[in-house]
């Protein structure tokens, strides 16, 4: 963990001052122990930040940037008729829900149209992005207990919901292999990519500075927008809307999932849109099969899932298994990618 954790300051340090964040992308099969990776690394960083803030008694420093920045211009408006197909469906968007070709539109607020745009894919509502304009001017001094400069970005927020998984040709089907790539919101997450990517490329305000811990601290952007994700509730079983908070404080983006290095659909923008920013870090978790069974079996069991581990096994069997070696067999290629094993 300290090894990944010295590049990323590393990564941080070297683009102090081109990128206002960087990304590391943890990718790896079920059972691989790539959300444990990505929650230690993440608790790591945001600890260290603390205990620099505490040690040396400095303060966080607020200052104007970038005016105008548009994360969504490139979106259309819902149009009326899927506006009204969703409010009749419960948030959601029966003629689309299997249509990996459609392109994310956003909806304005009413009450405040300037504040707040939501952001919808073939998932609608569930898998919805919030994206909310920051216009305090004399906002409170932040406690370095609130902030975070390390945040999870997880895939799973965005499983299609069961609602959505019912509306399928084959519903029982999408049910069964709930998991596989067409069963995400494919769709959004690549335009999530696209908007953290362009919040990436923000230059930080250029100040001279001791060290990077104080780099960061003096160019905090107080308008940077706060954007909302749906996280993935497992005891409801679909996900969370607006269950993960990227704020202006922001400054290291871990990427978590399965699909984020798949060369299929939407999937495979992400390595591109990414890589683009110039300040990444991607990594390839591998495990043999045989430990990939034995861990998600017993997660199985755990979560309540299934009564024994042998019904775990069948549960991997019939699906993670699958999954896992779809993955193995569609993951992008490039010497930028790391494999590390997690035995």
């Amino acid at each position: 963990m300290q090894e990944l954790s010295d590049q990323i300051y590393d990564l941080l340090d070297t683009h102090a001052d081109e990128n206002y964040r960087v990304s590391v992308v943890i990718v790896g099969p079920p059972g691989s122990g790539k959300s444990t990776i990505a929650k230690e690394v993440c608790d790591k960083l945001n600890n260290d930040y603390k205990n620099y803030l505490k040690e040396t008694n400095k303060k966080i420093v607020l200052v104007d940037g970038p005016k105008n920045v548009d994360l969504t211009n490139s979106l259309q408006l819902i149009t009326p008729s899927l506006q009204k197909e969703m409010e009749e469906n419960n948030g959601i968007l029966p003629s689309l829900v299997e249509n990996i070709d459609f392109t994310p539109v956003k909806c304005i607020g009413q009450k405040d149209p300037q504040s707040t745009v939501a952001i919808l894919g073939r998932g609608g509502i569930p898998n919805s992005i919030y994206i909310v304009e920051n216009k305090q001017r004399n906002e409170p001094m932040a406690l370095p207990s609130q902030v975070n400069i390390a945040q999870i970005v997880p895939m799973d927020g965005f499983h299609l919901s069961r609602a959505c998984l019912d509306k399928f040709k084959d519903p029982e089907q999408a049910h069964l292999r709930r998991g596989s790539p067409a069963t995400f919101d494919s769709n959004n997450f690549a335009e999530l990519c696209r908007i953290l990517a362009k919040t990436s490329v923000i230059s930080p305000t250029k100040v001279p500075t001791v060290n990077l811990w104080e780099k960061i601290s003096t160019t905090f952007y107080k308008n940077m927008p706060d954007i909302y994700l749906p996280s993935f509730d497992h005891a409801k079983k679909d996900p969370t809307i607006k269950g993960t908070l990227i704020s202006k404080f922001t400054r290291v983006l871990i990427f978590e999932g399965l699909y984020l290095l798949y060369d299929k659909e939407n999937w495979k923008t992400i390595y591109s849109t990414l890589t683009d920013t110039g300040a990444v870090i991607f990594l390839n978790v591998s495990v043999p099969e045989a430990v990939l069974e034995d861990r998600v079996a017993r997660r199985h069991v755990k979560s309540g899932l299934v009564d024994t581990i042998n019904d775990g096994v069948l549960k991997f069997r019939k699906n993670d298994l699958l999954n896992a070696r779809d993955i193995a067999c569609h993951t992008i290629s490039s010497n930028l990618i790391q494999t590390i094993e997690n035995i």
